[in-house]
């Protein structure tokens, strides 16, 4: 039995971590503008 993922093409990993990379990037830079850390230190 082979693992579902072992017979993905290398275009769909390509795929997949492009879209992991902007997800992440757009998780960050919204978390960083938002977190309630960042206003708190802000203001001092």
């Amino acid at each position: 039995m082979r693992y579902m993922m072992s017979e993905l093409t290398i275009w769909n990993w390509i795929y997949f971590t492009v879209w992991l990379l902007i997800g992440l990037s757009i998780y960050f830079s919204y978390s960083r503008k938002h977190s309630k850390l960042n206003k708190s230190l802000l203001k001092e």
